[in-house]
């Protein structure tokens, strides 16, 4: 294991282009981007700057109450799937995004909502 290594893995384009400016940027210890083979998901709009991600930070992608899946990079959206399946057998069901994954957050860190305080 590499100490404060952060991974990031985008979901889709817009998130590829926001990745490639906060690891240019990052100063504060190594970074690796996994880029995802294929096409991005979504259009990338140039000409703009690209979003700003916090790190540590994710956010819930759809609301449900009885269980969570947490897709990290491309198994975002197999995780939408897998909750459109569980959704169709009754099972209510959130999925969160983290794109950015490090040693230095802690599991509560992980699971905690966007804006909330972790444990």
């Amino acid at each position: 294991m590499i100490p404060d290594l952060v991974v990031m893995a985008p979901a889709d384009g817009e998130e590829l282009r926001a990745m490639t400016h906060l690891a240019l940027l990052y100063e504060d210890g190594p970074i690796a981007l996994r880029f995802p083979r294929g096409a991005a998901q979504a259009e990338v709009e140039l000409g703009k700057p690209p979003p700003r991600l916090e790190l540590g930070k994710g956010e819930i992608v759809r609301e449900g109450e009885e269980i969570c899946l947490v897709g990290i990079g491309t198994m975002v959206g197999h995780a939408i799937e897998a909750a459109d399946l569980l959704e169709a057998e009754g099972i209510r069901v959130s999925v969160a995004q983290r794109p950015l994954l490090s040693s230095r957050w802690t599991a509560s860190c992980f699971l905690t909502p966007p804006g909330a305080t972790p444990a």
